[in-house]
């Protein structure tokens, strides 16, 4: 899925008036924090460009399947209720995120082999 694709999603199941580049900007920090926590045997993604949104494609669902896609949604619609001070409906959002990371997690841990990978699944949050 692409930039666009997700925007365009997200947008349709909850209409606003955020700017793209706001858009972007928490899908760059969505993938930072992700990658710079958990993901360390693989290089960060280049940084997403409101021009390029078209053609640049979510990093973890690029990486590691379709079904991480919600952790992006979640985290898109918990922005936007912050930002719409609708902070009751953030918190659930945020929990949906939470979980969704929490998944990703077991899944991406569960994947390694090497010494570190009991511990790691134990202590990753």
């Amino acid at each position: 899925m692409t930039v666009a694709e997700l925007i365009g999603l997200v947008c349709g199941n909850m209409p606003n008036a955020i700017p793209e580049s706001s858009f972007v900007n928490w899908i760059n920090i969505l993938e930072d924090s992700i990658y710079s926590t958990y993901i360390k045997d693989r290089e960060k993604p280049e940084p997403k460009k409101t021009e390029n949104m078209g053609t640049d494609e979510l990093a973890l669902e690029k990486d590691f399947g379709l079904r991480w896609r919600l952790i992006y949604e979640y985290y898109l619609y918990a922005q936007i209720c912050i930002l719409n001070e609708e902070f009751a409906k953030a918190n659930n959002y945020i929990f949906l995120y939470n979980e969704q990371v929490n998944e990703f997690v077991k899944f991406y841990y569960s994947n390694m082999e090497n010494e570190v990978r009991a511990r790691r699944l134990r202590n990753f949050r």
